[in-house]
């Protein structure tokens, strides 16, 4: 169908509207991600796409699945954001988490916790992973980075373990799980195995932020 002068008239209005309703969720969002760096928090061009893509994502913006930021995006599906050392992956996820009240943890944290507490710990972030009867919603910061844990003896892959049940919990009961990772698929294939590599594509948006170290 042609685009009249009135209908791009009509798309232009839309726009500059929804450009005016994000005025103050992105200044919320940089007051946020410039606490947690300590220092100015830029948007520019090398992260605002991503930015938007996950406002549009986390108000559940019908638009989000129209993006080409990555493969078959879906409302439904958690987020995993990837790139190189630096490029602000980590300030990002946890600045929307903050915004939008989701548990927030590094794959480290959740090793340690194995470490003292066994498979007790792989249940509360996976399987048993509820609150009131609904499902927790968890990020898990730098996945990939954490360490293999040894448990009387025998080798655990912690997060292979949680992503797994996650998955299960995901396709039954809508448990959305949100990761950064400095990992390409290959590498993920490598710490945690092809069938998890497998699950990682199903239920995961798997969105790139490039760009150069911010923390130089």
């Amino acid at each position: 169908m042609a685009i009249t002068q009135d209908s791009r008239t009509t798309l232009n209005s839309f726009d500059l509207e929804r450009e005016r309703q994000m005025i103050e969720p992105k200044k919320k969002l940089i007051d946020i991600a410039s606490g947690i760096i300590r220092k100015p928090f830029v948007i520019d061009n090398t992260n605002r796409e991503v930015i938007q893509a996950l406002f549009m994502y986390f108000t559940e913006d019908q638009s989000f699945e129209q993006t080409d930021l990555c493969a078959n995006p879906s409302l439904r599906k958690g987020l995993m954001i990837y790139g190189e050392v630096g490029t602000g992956k980590t300030v990002i996820l946890k600045s929307f988490c903050k915004m939008f009240r989701v548990k927030f943890i590094t794959a480290r944290e959740v090793s340690r916790a194995f470490m003292v507490e066994g498979w007790d710990a792989i249940d509360r972030f996976g399987l048993k992973s509820y609150y009131q009867g609904k499902p927790i919603h968890t990020a898990f910061d730098d996945l990939g980075f954490e360490q293999d844990c040894n448990l009387y003896g025998n080798k655990v892959n912690v997060m292979a373990e949680i992503l797994t049940d996650r998955y299960e919990k995901w396709r039954d009961a809508d448990m959305r799980t949100f990761a950064t990772t400095n990992m390409d698929a290959e590498s993920i294939a490598e710490a945690y195995g092809d069938k998890v590599k497998s699950r990682i594509r199903e239920m995961f948006n798997y969105i790139p932020l490039t760009g150069e170290d911010r923390r130089k």
